[in-house]
């Protein structure tokens, strides 16, 4: 069944796309911080050259967000756990628009340093959280296109902050970005709590209602929404189950080997070098001496991947997982090698690639 036949016979997933989509804000601003340096870093040389001393400070500036998202991401699950996934990702909101008017305002570098690293803080607390939210609010026959939508609003994020660096000064760029960030709490404000949170602190009859503001009963054969269920009717009995967090469950196989392939996975992603380039676009096709213009030719390369992550919400469940991670590995692995080889050979001057 495709999905648009899926959408036609259940029209009420509607209201699970629409809660995944705002949650998804929150990846769009991750974009944004992700994106930030790229067009903003060559707007400070020109604007204000005495605001980044030198090539090293700028470097710091523009690569010290993941650092904040080490620790934002340390605090992301014992907070998802306490407070829930919902307000996990509105605290992120307050975060970033305090981030973003640091920046705004900013008059001396280690200002710029502790705002960047602040905004990294808030995707690290994001990351894990919006993506279990919106796992948790929706139904396995739309799970495979709902899960890539985090994925695709952070391509838009960048691909938005790129174009808007081209037009606008890095201090306008900032107001921009706070802006979004507040959004993002309204956007979420008024959507349940995940009902698989609430049900592991045994609150059954908000569980069972946000299950039902969901449609996540009745239609589908979730094992969760199930359990949901069987806890309203009978939650003493569930109460003696196994608690989710205890230390068997966690070191079970069906654990360990997810566990272990998405770190897998993660580090593969960080070990690319994708940062590196989203980072420093605007700077890599000036410094390798493209006729392009250098906003231009980051304008293209954050289209082209908003163009893929949409894609992928198309063959996500037809082509599965596996294959689609092998052939972006293989391509990626081609890309990096020929920015590789093109900048070796442009170093020692044997041809310039404008």
């Amino acid at each position: 069944m495709s999905l648009l036949q899926i959408y036609n016979h259940h029209l009420f997933f509607s209201l699970q796309t629409l809660l995944s989509l705002s949650v998804s804000l929150s990846y769009f601003c991750i974009g944004l911080v992700r994106g930030y340096s790229a067009p903003a870093v060559p707007s400070m040389h020109d604007i204000n050259p005495g605001l980044l001393p030198s090539k090293n400070i700028a470097s710091w500036v523009s690569s010290i967000p993941p650092f904040g998202a080490l620790f934002g991401s340390l605090v992301a699950f014992p907070l998802m756990h306490k407070i829930g996934r919902k307000y996990t990702v509105m605290l992120t909101s307050p975060i970033w628009a305090a981030a973003w008017v640091l920046i705004a305002t900013a008059e001396d570098w280690k200002v710029l340093l502790i705002a960047r690293m602040l905004s990294g803080f808030g995707a690290g607390l994001t990351l894990p959280s919006a993506q279990i939210y919106v796992s948790e609010c929706s139904d396995p026959k739309i799970r495979g296109v709902i899960g890539s939508l985090p994925s695709l609003s952070m391509s838009a994020g960048i691909l938005v902050i790129y174009v808007l660096g081209k037009y606008v000064e890095w201090r306008t760029l900032a107001w921009i970005c706070c802006s979004v960030a507040v959004f993002l709490f309204i956007a979420v404000i008024n959507f349940p709590q995940s009902p698989v949170w609430l049900k592991t602190k045994k609150r059954y009859e908000k569980a069972h209602n946000s299950a039902k503001w969901l449609h996540l009963q009745g239609f589908t054969f979730d094992p969760r929404a199930q359990e949901i269920q069987k806890a309203v009717n009978n939650g003493a009995t569930l109460e003696k189950k196994e608690k989710p967090f205890s230390k068997e469950a966690l070191c079970r196989r069906e654990v360990l080997l997810p566990l272990a392939i998405g770190l897998a996975l993660l580090s593969i992603q960080q070990l690319s070098g994708i940062d590196a380039v989203i980072f420093f676009t605007v700077e890599i096709f000036r410094s390798a001496g493209s006729s392009l213009d250098g906003h231009l030719a980051t304008i293209i390369v954050g289209a082209v991947q908003v163009l893929s992550n949409f894609s992928a919400l198309f063959v996500v469940d037809r082509a599965g997982r596996k294959p689609l991670l092998i052939t972006s590995g293989i391509i990626m692995a081609i890309a990096m090698a020929s920015m590789g080889a093109a900048f070796h050979l442009n170093s020692i001057g044997n041809t310039n690639f404008g």
